[in-house]
C-alpha cells in the first residue's frame, strides 16, 4: 500500500497523472469524456511546475459533525466568529490535507482542489490569502449564511 502511494505521487509529481476533481462520481467521469477532459486541461495545472503537496496518508471526513468535532479538538474555537485560530499557514495547510484525504496541491499559488462537498453537503475550500493574512480554509454549511473558517490568528 505505501508503494502504491509512493508511486502515485511521484507520478503527481512528474506531470504523468492529473488529479481529477475531489469528490466526483466515477460514473459522471466516465460518462462524460469530453466534458471532463475539458475540466481537468482547464482546472488542473501541472504539479510538475512548482507547488507543495500534501503528505500521503490523511484521512477526510463526510460531514460537517465529524469535522467540527475534529477541529474543536485540534484549535480554539470563537463561536462569535465561527473561527477557528491555527497558529500558521503551515498548520492550516495540514489541515486542508487532512480535509482533502491528502488530495490537495498547489501550483503558482492556485489551490486544487478548488474546493470539496462532503456527503452532507458542507462545501470546503482554501484560500492561500486573506484580509487578516495567511490561509484560511473556508467551511460553507447548508443552510447556514455564515461562513465557519480556519485561519492564522491575527
Amino acid at each position: 500500500m505505501k508503494l502504491t502511494k509512493f508511486l502515485v505521487t511521484v507520478s503527481l509529481a512528474a506531470g504523468l497523472l492529473i488529479p481529477t476533481t475531489a469528490n466526483a462520481s466515477p460514473t459522471a467521469v466516465a460518462t462524460d469524456t469530453v466534458a471532463t477532459t475539458q475540466t481537468v486541461s482547464r482546472d488542473v495545472a501541472n504539479p510538475a511546475v512548482s507547488g507543495r503537496f500534501c503528505a500521503p496518508n490523511h484521512f477526510g471526513f463526510s460531514n460537517w459533525s465529524g469535522l467540527q468535532s475534529w477541529l474543536n479538538k485540534k484549535y480554539p474555537y470563537r463561536a462569535k466568529t465561527q473561527v477557528w485560530q491555527a497558529p500558521n499557514d503551515t498548520s492550516v495547510w495540514n489541515t486542508y490535507c487532512v480535509l482533502t484525504s491528502s488530495k490537495a496541491y498547489t501550483v503558482d499559488n492556485a489551490v486544487y482542489p478548488k474546493s470539496i462537498t462532503q456527503k452532507d453537503g458542507t462545501r470546503i475550500s482554501l484560500r492561500l490569502g486573506s484580509k487578516s493574512g495567511g490561509y484560511t480554509i473556508d467551511i460553507k454549511r447548508p443552510g447556514v449564511t455564515k461562513l465557519y473558517k480556519v485561519h492564522v490568528a491575527k
